[in-house]
């Protein structure tokens, strides 16, 4: 079950009310607030997690925007943001987990790591983050304090 925002149950009812009158729907509406409740979600993810770290006030005021207007764009800055912060909890973590692997699962999640981590430029950042995070947790190793910032490169 995921949340809704007030305007897009609106959206959804205006849909709703035009197939009431037609008799039809259209498909490519309905896919439109599909993604726009998976965006909402999505940016409420990174909000939570980069509240976690200690902002500068642009950053803050990146978050109250992403907040405010849940859009592409902001969708898109929420992730640059988030993704800088869990680049910098790799570079933390990797050095304490290495070696640490109860399995190739676990080994295979910790060369991803090291690899994005000397090459910012990666992709697949919030879902190794966060594996190398459980890693660290089953090791007994708290998440990183500091907050790093390590943007992507292209």
């Amino acid at each position: 079950m995921k949340t809704i925002s007030a305007a897009n149950i609106a959206a959804l009812a205006s849909i709703v009310e035009g197939a009431k009158a037609t008799g039809q729907i259209e498909l490519a509406e309905i896919k439109s607030i599909i993604h726009a409740v998976e965006r909402e979600r999505s940016i409420a993810a990174h909000v939570s997690y980069v509240r976690s770290k200690d902002l500068t006030a642009e950053e803050k005021r990146t978050v109250t925007l992403a907040l405010k207007n849940p859009d592409k764009k902001a969708y898109n800055k929420m992730l640059e943001l988030a993704d800088t912060f869990y680049r910098g909890d790799m570079a933390q973590l990797v050095p304490l987990v290495v070696g640490h692997h109860a399995n190739d699962f676990e080994k295979r999640q910790i060369e991803a790591a090291a690899e994005i981590v000397r090459r910012p430029w990666m992709a697949g950042v919030k879902h190794t983050a966060v594996e190398v995070s459980k890693i660290a947790a089953r090791l007994g190793i708290g998440n990183p304090t500091k907050t790093v910032r390590i943007p992507k490169r292209k």
